[in-house]
């Protein structure tokens, strides 16, 4: 199962060419959603058209929630992240604290602070 993040929907909704060019292994592994990417997404403006696009995608995923498990699981990588000098955007460290506590080890984003998570956490990062 692949992650898909905040970043990479958004490239998606725009009509990306490189969002486009990993749909295929999307299709082939199989996708969810955080909890988080929904209140990233939805907490800005948008028109009527953006707003159904995203419920549409966020009604046909599994959305994973934000959980205790995966509270502790990003309050590490958090911890992990201090202890090397590289702190990253909280809520980034909040959707691999949820991908982690799934199971889920792959994420598609263009978002390079998963790049940085990569050195004290296992992902595979595919990076648009």
């Amino acid at each position: 199962m692949i992650l898909l993040d905040t970043s990479y929907l958004v490239s998606l909704a725009k009509g990306s060419p490189e969002a486009e060019k990993v749909i295929d292994l999307v299709e082939k592994e199989g996708v969810a959603l955080t909890s988080i990417s929904l209140f990233e997404i939805f907490r800005f403006k948008m028109s009527g058209v953006e707003r159904r696009y995203f419920e549409q995608l966020f009604s046909t995923y599994p959305v994973l929630p934000l959980d205790a498990d995966s509270a502790e699981r990003a309050s590490k990588i958090w911890v992990d992240l201090e202890r090397v000098g590289q702190p990253v955007n909280v809520l980034d460290v909040l959707i691999a604290g949820v991908m982690k506590a799934n199971g889920i080890s792959k994420i598609i984003t263009s978002d390079e602070d998963f790049m940085v998570i990569g050195k004290v956490e296992e992902l595979e990062v595919v990076l648009l």
